[in-house]
């Protein structure tokens, strides 16, 4: 509930006058989009113990985003065969919001801007689930919750027609086994590029975006799973995802 409440928090800062995510002068409204995405993944076992079961996963995840000034929202979703003959299946959902201090903002005039510095603040909560279709032990998933904030750098260029924002935020945060006693850290770079066109005369518009997130879980494992080495969920990886969606 706690990390639900910081990112209503962050999402309702990013709105105000002092923070402003977006200024949209001349009567350019905050816009939501909706769409469609593909995530890239590259999900590999960092630990230096041989597992039996490993969920590493290497193939495209599909699903839905949602997005909107300060906030971005996505569930993936996509399956691949190992080796060993079973089936992996990658679940992810993923909350981000931020709010942005805007050091030489221009106000709210009528004119274009051109690209202007931002300073995001926020935080993020993600759910990953790698699973295996057999059940051949007592590890079938990787299945961990992560609550990050964090800090970085971007650019926005708005104009009455457009809105083009890109930054960068390395975040840390606490990981947590969904089921399970296991907690440990998450290190993550998330870096993000995103495009609108509009809304136009008729309410809507075209929003198109761009992510990179490396990220990894530097994990400890409860008394409970006495299977459990050390660095048994200790993983890393690269997700580059594409979205694209209408705004309205």
């Amino acid at each position: 509930m706690r990390y639900l409440l910081l990112l209503v928090a962050f999402g309702w800062l990013g709105q105000t006058n002092a923070w402003a995510q977006l200024s949209y002068g001349g009567g350019r409204s905050a816009s939501q989009a909706a769409g469609v995405g593909v995530a890239f993944v590259s999900f590999e076992y960092t630990g230096s113990s041989a597992q039996e079961a490993n969920f590493s996963f290497t193939n495209p995840a599909y699903g839905v985003v949602l997005s909107r000034p300060g906030f971005l929202a996505g569930f993936h979703r996509g399956t691949q065969d190992s080796p060993g003959g079973e089936e992996l299946t990658f679940t992810e959902f993923g909350l981000l919001a931020y709010g942005s201090f805007r050091p030489f903002s221009s106000g709210r005039g009528g004119s274009p801007r051109s690209l202007e510095p931002l300073v995001p603040l926020g935080v993020q909560t993600s759910y990953r689930r790698v699973s295996r279709d057999l059940d051949t032990g007592t590890f079938n998933a990787f299945e961990f919750t992560v609550a990050a904030i964090g800090a970085g750098l971007g650019v926005q260029r708005e104009t009455r027609s457009s809105l083009f924002v890109v930054r960068a935020m390395p975040m840390f945060g606490i990981a947590a086994r969904s089921f399970g006693g296991d907690t440990g850290t998450s290190r993550i770079l998330d870096v993000d590029a995103e495009l609108q066109l509009g809304p136009w005369s008729d309410g809507f518009g075209l929003m198109v975006g761009w992510g990179f997130r490396w990220q990894d879980w530097n994990l400890s494992s409860s008394r409970l799973l006495t299977d459990a080495t050390q660095d048994t969920f200790d993983y890393a990886g690269i997700v580059h995802s594409i979205r694209l969606g209408l705004i309205f």
